[in-house]
């Protein structure tokens, strides 16, 4: 009587699982990358696909030059909120907008606004 107690060999994966997993990804995947740019284009019926692309461009823009301008504290936080509300007005529901919008408030001593920005970033 031979017993496999001391062979710890380890099992293969079945091929149909294999697929199923990297069928799985590729599922995962399309609904990271290409339904949000699908939703922005059925949002938008009379915009061409350059248009949105160029309301991307404009969106990081306004992004970066707040971020850059938040970097100088208070001193920039007046010109930092104005970019920042720019980019809201073009994404109201980006998170990160909101955010950095809510942090120029604060540095500028409008709670209230600090508030309101901070809940519709929570919705």
């Amino acid at each position: 009587m031979s017993s496999n107690s001391g062979n710890t060999s380890a099992r293969k994966v079945p091929a149909g699982v294999f697929v199923l997993l990297l069928f799985g990804a590729v599922v995962v995947m399309f609904a990271v990358f290409y339904l949000p740019t699908k939703k922005i284009k059925e949002n938008e019926p009379g915009r061409s696909v350059s248009s949105v692309q160029d309301s991307a461009n404009a969106f990081m823009e306004l992004m970066q030059s707040g971020k850059n301008l938040l970097d100088q504290g208070v001193g920039g936080a007046e010109k930092a909120a104005e970019q920042f509300q720019k980019a809201v007005e073009l994404h109201p529901g980006d998170l990160d907008a909101r955010l950095n919008l809510a942090n120029a408030l604060l540095l500028m001593n409008r709670a209230e606004d600090v508030m309101v920005q901070t809940a519709a970033a929570l919705k």
